[in-house]
């Protein structure tokens, strides 16, 4: 498209929108604070978050908090873990503190435990290895019922990940399980009895005879291949098989479970799965795992995301596939195990808010309490194929009982919930409300109670909190309920305040052209003046909260870190010390597994460009987009697929639904191109796949490899190979030590790498800037080559744009 075109389409689009953020310059700049860098972000330190829990405000609603302060089992002491990067040493520390709760005097925390990790990955392209350990919700503490000390994965000396237990008195350590590979759940009892998952052992190669006399290729999985699983394991057998183990009160020996079926577990962990349950008497354990097998029937249910899980299942496709997911039921004392009733899991019930599923056990340890859930297929009850049904259910048997729930309380989530008796459940609301499931002749029937105050669980002691907001860093915070004072026990980053430049930050919400809503954050440029418009990036794939501080656009609420060693080439604050506008995109619910999906996106993009230009705040002639696994898809897709002329792309270990994965492991990009690539579907492909459109990029665009060497034939080579023979603005970059990369890289060599690659990107290509520093001249010479391949590409003139 000539820049002509491209004018007249920006004209056409630029005549609506909204984005509920109000220009306004930025605060006057002390004179002794500097530029926020890359450096000085991955040296923050963050606070470790816990699974999320509910909270209910009666305008907001419903809304996701992460507990970051945990709270002993008697309710006297707390507990915490701080991640900290320190680039200077390649590593990062990780400091266990803790404190008591009975004055405000003496609640002050004192370092209990530190512990260093180069944090480097397997380099096998998933997030295992030594940064996995660092990721939120991935290893928070956890108090032993002992209420002395807590509990997190730590590798043990064969570099295994185990659990280890930590003494918040004595900072003395011990380690709870001696496994022979890694260690990836766990869940302990009262009596001290361990129900865990470690890693299933792989036979990765052949032995030297069958390689001399040859042999049968076992698989079609071409990237497990290539990383040496000859006898025909897949590249995700070797990362998320696991089996499930018991390991008795008093017992060094764990057992592995028996079952009639498979014991391998073939879960692959990208949503948010239901914690293993210990039972009362501590001698069942509930937990899910992929079935060994799916019916026929189970094609009733109409969750959007349990039908592809379950249609990717039968096509092969492991990515998706591996998602199906059913309760099963361990006995501790015999070490066997069954499925708990004939039901799949809500497997991926929602991608920001959904709410959790309920486990509640009946005190004789015979009947499970299930909801939200989906019912047998035999059920007719359309709550029940859709997910939101409530049930009892018979451990031994799976014979259940549907309870019918008052339309109002459907999916609401519960804080607290007690069986008192065999046939009377009360459950407390996160809203204050109490909802009593009781059996009236013969049927379980539920009904609701007035909202009431009740007694608060911190009752007895002081409150201790993180407070932060979307403009302040995070801080300990103790506060006396009963007098109202407060003390701020720990400032988490002093700095950040008083030495550093920081681009104020918003919330931020527009529409597409379909009338849908989006939100994220944006951040205002360091030297933002109203008036002035300013280059643009777009961060995809997740936000921070409202409430939460990130330096560099994800948070907790996103499944990423905020603060500290980052992810991938997230840089938010850095880019806005470089004068640029950051718009960080969440993930919308409507979107993702949608038909369009990619179409969806590409509509967003767009339309968020366009609210941002008639505030008056957006160069649209400067729109850098950088896209992250999933939605480096959405990028690649938007650049082959929009008329929209992006001034800058990158795109960082990435699937794009392209031919090329899709032979490297089959199955990879039917879902996104709706059809698998036969016949009339290849077809569709041609249309619809970013790198067979590769002719229709005319943005520079950087490719990036983190997961492991492996992933470079996987994460973009068609794009990069194509976009290379047309002579199109592109390069490809490897992050360092690539043998021991990871998808979520929390190395800090790794993170400068990627993060400084994408500030100056972004700051080259959108306002012209280079950096001086003599180690980056090369860096700036390959880049005003891709320039000069750009003005042949296609000469750019600014848009003129009316409203």
């Amino acid at each position: 498209m000539n820049h002509h075109a491209a004018i007249a389409v920006l004209v056409l689009w630029f005549l609506s929108g909204s984005v509920d953020a109000v220009g306004r310059s930025a605060p006057p700049i002390r004179s002794s604070a500097r530029a926020l860098t890359v450096t000085e972000s991955i040296n923050t330190t963050r606070i470790m978050v816990g699974p999320p829990k509910f909270t209910y405000d009666p305008i907001a609603g419903y809304a996701r908090v992460f507990e970051n302060v945990e709270i002993s089992p008697k309710g006297d002491r707390y507990a915490l873990m701080l991640i900290s990067g320190d680039l200077e040493r390649n590593g990062n520390w990780i400091s266990i503190i803790a404190g008591t709760r009975r004055s405000l005097a003496s609640a002050g925390p004192r370092t209990v435990l530190k512990l260093f990790t180069n944090a480097l990955g397997e380099g096998g392209g998933g997030s295992r290895g030594a940064g996995d350990l660092l990721l939120p919700t991935n290893n928070p503490l956890r108090w032993l019922p002992n209420g002395r000390e807590v509990a997190l994965f730590w590798p043990g000396r064969d570099g295994r990940r185990q659990v280890l237990a930590v003494d918040v008195l004595t900072g003395r350590s011990r380690y709870l399980t001696e496994s022979s590979t890694d260690v990836l759940e766990y869940t302990v009892a009262d009596d001290g009895a361990l129900f865990f998952a470690a890693r299933t052992p792989i036979t990765e190669t052949l032995d030297e005879t069958a390689e001399k006399r040859g042999f049968v290729v076992q698989n079609v999985d071409a990237l497990g291949l290539l990383r040496g699983n000859f006898a025909g394991a897949s590249a995700y057998d070797s990362e998320y098989n696991n089996l499930r183990f018991v390991q008795r009160a008093g017992s060094r020996s764990p057992e592995l479970l028996r079952s009639a079926g498979s014991p391998i577990d073939r879960f692959l962990p990208i949503d948010r799965r239901v914690p293993s349950l210990f039972s009362p008497a501590n001698h069942k354990v509930i937990y899910a795992r992929t079935p060994d097998a799916v019916p026929p029937s189970w094609d009733v249910y109409i969750d959007k995301f349990t039908k592809l899980a379950i249609q990717s299942l039968r096509q092969g496709d492991d990515i998706y596939g591996r998602q199906v997911q059913q309760l099963f039921v361990a006995d501790v004392r015999t070490s066997t195990t069954h499925p708990l009733w004939n039901a799949p899991l809500m497997w991926f019930p929602d991608v920001q808010y959904g709410k959790p599923v309920n486990l509640i056990w009946s005190q004789d340890e015979s009947r499970v309490l299930v909801f939200p859930t989906f019912l047998p297929p035999s059920e007719p009850e359309e709550a029940g194929r859709r997910g939101e049904a409530c049930a009892i259910v018979d451990v031994e048997t799976g014979r259940f009982e549907v309870i019918r729930l008052p339309p109002k309380m459907e999916g609401v989530p519960i804080a607290a919930a007690k069986w008192r008796g065999s046939e009377y459940v009360e459950l407390h609301t996160v809203s204050g409300s109490d909802l009593i499931l009781q059996k009236s002749h013969g049927k379980w029937v539920g009904s609701t109670t007035e909202e009431r105050a009740r007694p608060s669980k911190l009752r007895g002691g002081i409150a201790i909190r993180i407070e932060q907001d979307i403009n302040t860093p995070p801080k300990l915070v103790a506060t006396d309920p009963r007098t109202g004072s407060r003390r701020v026990l720990l400032d988490i980053n002093p700095a950040l305040e008083s030495s550093f430049t920081l681009g104020r930050v918003e919330p931020s919400h527009w529409f597409d052209s379909g009338g849908q809503r989006w939100s994220g954050r944006l951040y205002y440029p360091v030297h933002y003046v109203d008036g002035k418009r300013f280059a643009l990036v777009i961060q995809t794939h997740g936000s921070a909260g409202v409430h939460e501080f990130s330096l560099n656009g994800l948070g907790a609420d996103s499944g990423e870190p905020g603060l500290g060693p980052g992810i991938s080439t997230y840089a938010a604050q850095p880019l806005a010390n470089r004068d640029l506008f950051v718009l960080q995109m969440r993930d919308e619910d409507f979107a993702v597994g949608a038909q369009n999906e990619a179409d969806l996106y590409a509509d967003a993009y767009e339309s968020a460009v366009k609210s941002l230009h008639l505030r008056g705040l957006v160069d649209s002639a400067r729109v850098g987009l950088s896209g992250y696994s999933r939605t480096g898809w959405h990028v690649e897709y938007a650049l082959t697929h929009s008329k929209f002329p992006y001034a800058a792309a990158l795109c960082s270990d990435n699937i794009d639904a392209g031919y090329m994965q899709w032979m490297l492991i089959p199955g990879y990009g039917e879902v996104e191109n709706g059809v698998a690539p036969f016949k009339e579907g290849l077809e569709k492909w041609i249309l619809r796949a970013p790198a067979f459109n590769a002719e229709n990029v005319t943005t520079p665009l950087r490719l990036q490899v983190e997961g492991g060497k492996h992933l470079i034939l996987f994460s973009g080579w068609e794009m990069y190979v194509r976009l290379r023979r047309l002579n199109r603005p592109v390069e490809m970059v490897v992050i360092p030590d690539i043998d021991h990369g990871s998808h979520e890289i929390q190395n800090p060599e790794q993170l400068r790498f990627s993060q400084e690659g994408a500030v100056d990107w972004f700051d080259f290509w959108l306002n012209g800037h280079e950096d001086a520093t003599a180690e980056k001249h090369d860096q700036y010479a390959r880049w005003e080559r891709l320039r000069e391949i750009q003005r042949r590409v296609e000469p750019r003139e600014p848009p003129v744009l009316t409203r």
